[in-house]
């Protein structure tokens, strides 16, 4: 046990560089998606409404009898700031839903339009 933590207190030099490195390159692609996907995947909650302006009023849900009301939300993982950016990153980064990430910005058509499965 005292041979493992004597190697980490040696180590932390070099651990801590290559956390600045990744961190950078990280930051570095957080600005870029910034910029590529930025406000770019809001959708409404009512899947048939594809933009920002037809999604108002109240539908009914397949799952529901009760009508709901229209709202343009934010997917969970998105690029619209750059913390929300750089947690993204690291959730592909470390294979975490990267899938759906990938699905979602690869629909991704502009501001005020809901992504697509079919746009590219």
């Amino acid at each position: 046990m005292k041979i493992t933590v004597l190697t980490l207190q040696k180590s932390a030099k070099e651990i801590g560089n290559a956390i600045l490195v990744v961190f950078v390159f990280l930051a570095l692609w957080g600005v870029v998606a910034v910029q590529l996907f930025g406000g770019q995947l809001w959708s409404c909650s009512d899947t048939s409404m594809t933009t920002h302006l037809t999604c108002v009023g109240n539908f009914t849900g397949p799952n529901a009898a009760v009508s709901t009301p229209r709202q343009w939300v934010n997917a969970h993982q998105n690029f619209d700031d750059i913390g929300a950016s750089l947690l993204t990153l690291f959730e592909v980064m470390t294979l975490e839903q990267w899938v759906n990430i990938a699905a979602t910005c690869m629909g991704a058509q502009g501001k005020g339009i809901a992504p697509t499965n079919t746009f590219n």
